[in-house]
Order: structure tokens, then C-alpha cells, then sequence
């Protein structure tokens, strides 16, 4: 209401043509000043659009304008003409600005009468002495270029760049000596001083905002440009009038530090702070990541307060945010709501609760150690401990209100449980501790209640005929049904459950492939096992894969272990002995993901392997990504070269496979030949396949 109320105080009293556009471009409202301008009523004019009284622009040219006001976020202004009801036209310049009038979305712009300013400009050209009059008192720089070197300047030119006389100015060029080498948007000032010199020439006149330089000083100082094609002396010139706009520049920064940041501390208000979060909530869920929102408040800010003073107080405030804001990365966002109650937005997060809140605890006991070192006021340590209260956005349907909501009662929450804590709010959060223990006994009974089966993916030679298998666990839970290897296999990873799974997966594997050693039509297959480095590290594990190969007699030429890159990172000299040892009784070695990881083909040369296997990563996209295609190849080519087998994964299409055979990989493995199967459809699609 406010709004409209000083809005038509504005329209009453404007002395240029003040109208106000809808996002249509209907004319909503207009000073009286304007209805006079143009010569109409106000009734005949309400509800029409530009087209009605503008004669320079069509329809298409004046939908783009409106369009580009509305875009744009500063004031923008152009020049037209406008027709009279009586039929005259006179030239106008608009000056306009998109802005929210009582909720809804309009063009604010006010049209000025510039007729007599355009006469002046057309006697100027054609009048030597007057030209030159205005040219000389006018208190902007003017500059005259003949596209190949400055001609003319008057005396405003020569004091705003720092030249004593013309002839000093005129050799330099626009976006040479009189700019610094670069312009803000990176560009090369030479190079984008000449376009727009073109679009001046092209288009009559440009305006624009660029970086000068004072010759005298070297300062570089913002500048307002407009430049125009004129016709002078009969040939085409370019005048420049150069406006130094360093004070307009430095009152827009003040303008935007009070509207944006805490004037006592220099951090983000809470303005500023809601706009940052909610990015960092859009990006988060943009890129399924993970938003932590810490609110800090000081336990006994009050007390320093009331026993110092306020001006000691507003010290250690400054002083916290100092700590804040150079303890936490320079991703997160620090800002302060207001009094003694800061927020920290910790972004580029994994979306997973316990990522999360793991990230979040960290960053929350590090604000505990910054804030609660003692502060020196007035030459006396005061300590001024934090509760933190914390929410977490893993792309949750929750709105920013409903956020901070979440923060600040698990901020009371801290406080009321003794404050110096940080103080989780989501309730979930619990839920998933609860869960994660009750699915690590679950496993544990899992492995001990035979409840995991494994599944076998067909490996194929280049005439699509399997000649192995790799065994992929699944978990068929009693409530949940078949759990795929990504519902736990991270977990028993954490737990260390992983020795006893990757033990009973490898028992297993032994035991089925003495059993195809009996039959005929299987009993040349191979299986590959995935082997976790955890468990290729434990001391005794070369000693219980050799134990379980005697125990189940299988060859064991026919077990393939499948090892990863990270293998590689600890003990190098260590993996590479047991490989050996491996490699010397004749258990197959493959080098599981191969490009993903931490190879370098010092080591590589040194792995006792007999196969490296292209990661489906490279696959999937490798008809699509040249580089990827080139990985590949080059994968190829490297195990060739070494005396190693490859064998690609992930290949879902014939297109695929096609490309990987010209590359010279003849192993493949994916979904184009077989999902991961059940024992009895694998032995079947292999007893198929062994008869191709």
C-alpha cells in the first residue's frame, strides 16, 4: 500500500513522462505529465501499449525492449520517437527499471522530451562554432576518432586522462594506453574497445560501462561511454563522451554493503544470508548434494555486555566473526542474524545423512575450539563459549523458513543441555544410527545364517561365447527381499564385517567351480571375485584363499581375483609381494576399474596382472566423448603392450562392443550379453552359449 501510495505521489508530481508498463507492455498508469506529452486523455491511453503513441520501433522491436527491461536488473534507458495526437513526432529517451509494485512484476519508465537536445545535436553538425562551444564547456570528455587515431579532444579529455596538450593524447588508443590490458569480463581491451567501435559504427550509437586509465598516474578509474557515428567533414568519425563514474560506483557498493552486509562485523546480514541459502539449496539439490545449516549463538554474550559495555561488546563480536570467518572454508558461508547469533552454511556436501552430519559434527566442533578460546577485553580474558544448533538438507522438500525452524530448536535444544555442544535437530538422523546398527547385526546374522547368494555376470570372448563369470554377492533379507551389494557392502567396509563376507564370497566361488569342473559343458568357465583392500591387506589372507583352493581342489588357474586401484595407495612393495605369491600357485589377477584410480605405469609394469579391466565409466560414453574413446583405446594398447588380457565392462549396446573389438579388447562384460544371473539361469545361458 505504502508502494502505490508513493508511487502515485510520483506520477502526480513527475515532470517528465512517468508511465508504468505491465509485463505485456499495457500501459497500467501514467503521470499527467505524460497524457500532456503526447496530447491524449487518460482514458484513450490505459490499457494500450507503446505501439499507440511510439512511431520508431515495430511491434517485434518494441516486445524485445519490454522484454529486455524486464531482464535486466539496473536502470536501463534508450531513445526513441514518439507521435502526438495531433500527429507530431518529437524524439524521447526512456529511462525505465523492472520492479515489484504491489506483488506484481512492472516496467517503471519515464520518458523525456529530448527534441531540443537532438536540435542541438543537428545544429552542432552542421555549425562549426556552436559545435565546438558545447564541446569545449561541456564538463563530460569528448573524444573524436577517425577509426585509426584520436583527431580532436576538448579540455575535459585531456584533464580526465592526464595529458597536458593533444598532441600527447592523440596517439593512444582507446583500448591501449588509455585501459589496463584486460577489462572485468576478461577480455582483451584492444580487442573489445574495436567491437564496439564496430557497433557504434553499425548501430549509430553504443553505451556502455568500461575500465580507463589515467596516463599521467596509471589509475584505473570506471567510466560511463557512449559512443556516436558522425558524419564530420565528409567522412564517418566516432565521437566518444567519457563520463568518470568512480563516485556513482562507490555510492552503489555503499548502497549494497547496507543493504547486504553487517556494518559491525562485514559479514552477510541476514538478507544477504537468506539469498546465499537459498542457492546453496537449488545447487544442492541441482547436483544432489548436501546443505548443513550451523546456528551459533555465545552462551554469555549478555553478561560481557552488561559488565563492559556495548562498545566492548560490539569488539568481541567482531572478533567472533573474525574467527568464523577464517576458520571455515571458503565454500561455506558465515553471516550474522542478528545480536549474538551467527550462521554457518556448509555446502558441496555428500547428500548421505551420515556424510552429512559427520561433515557438520566436525565443522561444528571446530567453532567450539575458534569460539571458545578466551577473548581480550579491556586487559582481561573473558571466555564466551558457543551452542550450536544444527539441521541438515540432503534435497528433502523443506523450505528455508522451515530450516531454520529446525536450526534454532536444535539451538535451544543445546542450550537447554548445558550449552559449549552442538545439537543435531533432524530426528531422522537418529532413525538412521538406529538403522545402520540394526542392519550391521542383521549382517552379521546374514553370513552366519547363510542368507547372501551370489549372482554371476557372463564374461564373453568376442564371438560372444561365455568363458566366465564374475561373482557379484546379493543379500536376500528376510523382511527387505534381495538387497543389491550397494545396500551393504559400504557398511560391512565401516563394520570390518568385510573379512568375514569376502571370506564365505570366495569359499563359495571355490566350491561352485569344483562343481562345474564335473560337468562338461562347464567346466572350462572362470570366475573373478572382487577382493576389498581391506581384506587383500589382512597378513593372513594369502594363507585362507590358498587353504580354501586346497580345500575345494578346484584349479586354480580358474579363480580370478578382481583387485582395485586403492589397492595401491598403502604398502606398495607389500601388495606387490602377495601378488607374486599368488600369481606363482596360478590364481588369475585383474585389475578391477582400471583408469579411475591411482595407477601409474611405474607400478603397473612392476604388477604381476594378467588383465586389466576397462571401467564401464569410460565405456558408457565412449561413442559420445572422444576422450573417453582415447582412454580406452590407450587402456587397450598399454595391457597389450605389457602382456596383459583386457576385458571391458559396462558394455550395454552392439555399437559398443563393435567399437571395443576395432580397439582390439576381445573380452567384454555388460548388459547387451547378460544381466547378473541366479546359478541355474547363468549354467544355463552358458551350456547355451557353449554351443555357439
Amino acid at each position: 500500500e505504502r508502494a502505490g501510495q508513493r508511487s502515485q505521489l510520483l506520477l502526480q508530481n513527475a515532470s517528465d513522462g512517468v508511465h508504468i508498463l505491465s509485463e505485456t507492455g499495457a500501459l497500467l498508469e501514467a503521470s499527467d505529465s505524460f497524457f500532456r506529452m503526447l496530447g491524449y486523455d487518460r482514458a484513450e491511453l490505459i490499457g494500450q501499449t507503446p505501439l499507440a503513441w511510439d512511431c520508431a520501433l515495430s511491434s517485434g522491436q518494441l516486445s524485445d525492449v519490454i522484454a529486455r527491461q524486464f531482464a535486466e536488473a539496473q536502470t536501463t534507458k534508450f531513445e526513441t520517437s514518439h507521435r502526438r495526437k495531433d500527429g507530431s513526432i518529437f524524439d524521447v529517451e526512456i529511462t525505465g527499471r523492472a520492479l515489484d509494485l504491489n506483488g506484481r512484476r512492472v516496467l517503471f519508465n519515464s520518458a523525456r522530451d529530448i527534441s531540443e537536445r537532438k536540435k542541438a545535436e543537428e545544429k552542432i553538425r552542421s555549425s562549426e562554432l556552436k559545435y565546438r562551444t558545447l564541446f569545449e564547456q561541456t564538463g563530460d570528455a569528448i573524444l573524436l576518432n577517425d577509426q585509426e587515431s584520436f583527431f580532436d579532444c576538448n579540455q575535459a579529455a585531456l584533464k580526465l586522462f592526464g595529458c597536458e596538450t593533444k598532441e600527447q593524447f592523440f596517439p593512444n588508443h582507446p583500448g591501449g594506453t588509455l585501459s589496463p590490458p584486460t577489462q572485468p569480463c576478461g577480455t582483451d581491451s584492444r580487442i573489445l574497445a574495436n567491437q564496439w567501435i564496430a557497433k557504434a559504427m553499425e548501430f549509430g550509437n553504443v553505451r556502455f560501462e568500461w575500465q580507463h586509465r589515467r596516463i599521467s598516474t596509471g589509475e584505473v578509474f570506471p567510466a560511463e561511454v557512449m559512443l556516436s557515428a558522425l558524419q564530420f567533414e565528409g567522412r564517418t568519425v566516432i565521437q566518444g563522451i567519457v563520463r568518470d563514474i568512480t563516485e556513482r560506483k562507490q555510492a552503489e557498493l555503499r548502497i549494497r554493503e547496507l543493504a547486504y552486509f553487517d556494518p559491525l562485523t562485514g559479514l552477510p546480514n541476514r538478507r544477504l544470508l537468506m539469498d546465499r541459502l537459498n542457492q546453496a539449496v537449488a545447487a544442492a539439490i541441482r547436483h544432489r548434494q548436501g546443505v548443513a545449516l550451523l546456528l551459533v549463538d555465545l552462551d554469555n554474550f549478555k553478561m560481557v555486555n552488561d559488565s563492559q559495555g556495548h562498545e566492548q561488546g560490539d569488539i568481541l563480536l567482531q572478533e567472533v566473526a573474525q574467527r568464523l570467518s577464517k576458520g571455515l572454508a571458503e565454500a561455506d558461508t558465515v553471516g550474522r542474524m542478528g545480536g549474538d547469533e551467527f550462521l554457518v552454511v556448509l555446502t558441496e556436501m555428500a547428500d548421505g545423512q551420515e556424510e552429512m552430519a559427520e561433515k557438520a559434527e566436525i565443522a561444528g566442533r571446530k567453532i567450539l575450539g575458534l569460539l571458545g578460546a578466551p577473548y581480550r577485553i579491556a586487559n582481561a580474558d573473558f571466555y564466551c563459549t558457543p551452542s550450536i544448533g544444527v539441521t541438515l538438507f540432503g534435497g528433502n522438500p523443506l523450505s528455508i523458513d522451515a530450516l531454520l525452524r529446525q536450526a534454532d530448536i536444535a539451538l535451544y535444544q543445546a542450550k537447554s543441555s548445558g550449552k559449549n555442544r552442538v545439537q543435531f535437530f533432524d530426528p531422522a538422523l537418529h532413525a538412521v544410527i538406529q538403522a545402520r546398527s540394526q542392519l550391521e547385526a542383521e549382517l552379521h546374522r546374514a553370513i552366519e545364517q547363510k542368507q547372501l547368494v551370489l549372482f554371476y555376470q557372463p564374461q564373453v570372448d568376442d564371438q560372444g561365447r561365455p568363458t566366465g563369470a564374475e561373482a557379484l554377492v546379493r543379500w536376500q533379507h528376510p523382511q527387505k527381499g534381495l538387497l543389491p551389494p550397494a545396500a551393504f557392502i559400504p557398511l560391512a567396509e565401516e563394520s570390518g564385517l568385510i573379512h568375514a563376507l569376502g571370506q564365505w564370497v570366495l569359499e563359495t566361488a571355490c566350491h561352485q567351480l569344483a562343481v562345474w569342473s564335473e560337468q562338461p559343458g562347464l567346466m572350462q568357465m572362470e570366475l573373478s571375485v572382487n577382493v576389498s583392500a581391506k581384506q587383500f591387506r589382512e597378513t593372513d589372507y594369502v594363507d585362507q584363499l590358498l587353504n580354501s583352493l586346497r580345500i575345494s581342489g578346484v584349479d586354480p588357474g580358474k579363480l580370478k581375483l578382481e583387485l582395485t586401484e586403492s589397492l595401491l595407495l598403502d604398502n606398495i612393495e607389500d601388495v606387490i609381494a602377495k601378488m607374486a605369491l599368488l600369481k606363482e600357485k596360478g590364481i588369475g589377477l585383474s585389475l578391477d576399474d582400471f583408469g579411475t584410480g591411482y595407477s601409474s605405469l611405474s607400478y603397473l609394469k612392476r604388477l604381476p596382472l594378467d588383465q586389466l579391466k576397462i571401467d564401464q565409466s569410460f565405456v558408457q560414453d565412449m561413442l559420445l566423448d572422444v576422450n573417453n574413446a582415447t582412454i580406452a583405446k590407450t587402456i587397450v594398447t598399454l595391457g597389450q603392450s605389457l602382456g596383459f588380457s583386457v576385458i571391458a565392462e559396462g558394455v550395454e549396446t552392439g555399437a559398443q562392443r563393435d567399437f571395443l573389438a576395432r580397439s582390439g579388447c576381445l573380452a567384454y562384460q555388460g548388459y547387451f550379453f547378460s544381466r547378473p544371473l541366479p546359478l541355474e539361469k547363468f549354467e544355463a545361458f552358458a551350456l547355451e552359449g557353449a554351443s555357439l
